[in-house]
């Protein structure tokens, strides 16, 4: 504790392999500190408020060694003159608090091993907007990436589970978000106030998105759903947009979503990419005049009994989905 505090000649810092835990503020007030070399394998950092580094701001350069497996609890909270940091492919996990308040930090790498991201890791990162999240990553903690309002598109990759309560929270500049096929359940709130959000695409493992979890994203323009059978919704999961956005779901999943979301969205329409056949139809005597592939080539034919068969009536853009007879 306070091992190094007010060291103003400190510019430079190693903290060796060997380093097991790291003290409240015990490097409080290292205002020419601009370098660390943290090459700690297995380190615990305080449970308390006070971080380690703590009104450090001139820290700019931060080395993480290729031993690292642990980022420890509040460790570098607060650092505010971090602006790139990478996550070597050593760590395994990111402990609570390690970045949260790096309000200058605009670029994130974190490396392919890293399997948990902890309780605000990231917490007010405010300028953050090129946030890359490694594939072995299975649970976003709650608040992670809370208040990041400068993350413009992000993708959550395949591996991971769940995404915790308030993860994305007042993410307001969101634009785009794309949640993996591996995800289970959406946490409260986890993207509340994400007001600039226009798109949102759903992995097919979805189950259950909870109270709130969309709440506030009035820019919404588009929604898919890759889950065959509707998520369960908790309150208010998608208040605050517009009920006539288009919901699109997979092939054969429309009367699911209608029994589940209808009392939330009015136009839910089904997606069968690789599947559909146009059937076009002429205005005044309402016969078919041809049948087109999904892809967009005639058919020499009526297409078989059971194809699924989208219809424009009149060259509008409404379609309804029927199961050829």
């Amino acid at each position: 504790m306070l091992a190094f505090a007010g060291c103003s000649g400190l510019t430079s810092l190693t903290i060796p392999e060997s380093v097991t835990s790291l003290g409240v503020n015990a490097f409080l007030g290292c205002s020419e500190l601009t370098t660390v070399n943290f090459n700690a394998t297995n380190c615990s950092g305080p449970y308390y408020v006070n971080p380690v580094f703590a009104g450090c701001n001139k820290l700019t350069t931060l080395n993480i060694g290729n031993n690292v497996t642990n980022i420890p609890t509040h460790v570098f909270t607060g650092c505010t003159g971090l602006t790139s940091v990478t996550i070597p492919e050593s760590v395994t996990s990111i402990s609570q608090y390690a970045f949260s308040d790096c309000s200058s930090l605009t670029s994130l790498t974190i490396g392919n091993s890293v399997t948990e991201i902890g309780y605000e890791a990231f917490y007010n990162c405010r300028d953050l907007t090129l946030l890359t999240i490694g594939n072995s990553v299975t649970s976003i903690g709650s608040k992670a990436f809370c208040y990041c309002n400068s993350l413009t598109s992000l993708t959550i990759p395949n591996s991971v589970i769940s995404i915790g309560d308030n993860a994305f929270f007042l993410c307001s500049g969101l634009e785009s978000v794309t949640i993996g096929n591996s995800v289970t359940e959406i946490g409260v709130e986890a993207f509340g106030k994400c007001s600039s959000l226009t798109s949102l695409t759903i992995g097919n493992s979805v189950t259950s998105i909870s109270r709130l979890a969309f709440d506030g994203c009035t820019s919404l323009t588009t929604i898919t759903s890759e889950a065959i059978n509707a998520p369960q919704l908790g309150a208010s999961a998608f208040s605050g947009m517009a009920n006539n956005i288009p919901v699109y779901v997979p092939c054969g999943s429309v009367n699911s979503y209608q029994n589940a979301w209808g009392s939330i969205f009015t136009n839910i329409q089904e997606t069968c990419a690789g599947v559909g056949i146009v059937e076009t139809w002429h205005a005044a005597s309402l016969r078919v005049v041809g049948y087109y592939s999904i892809l967009g080539q005639k058919l020499p034919k009526e297409p078989e009994s059971g194809t699924y068969i989208i219809i424009y009536n009149d060259g509008t853009t409404e379609k309804k989905l029927k199961a050829k007879k």
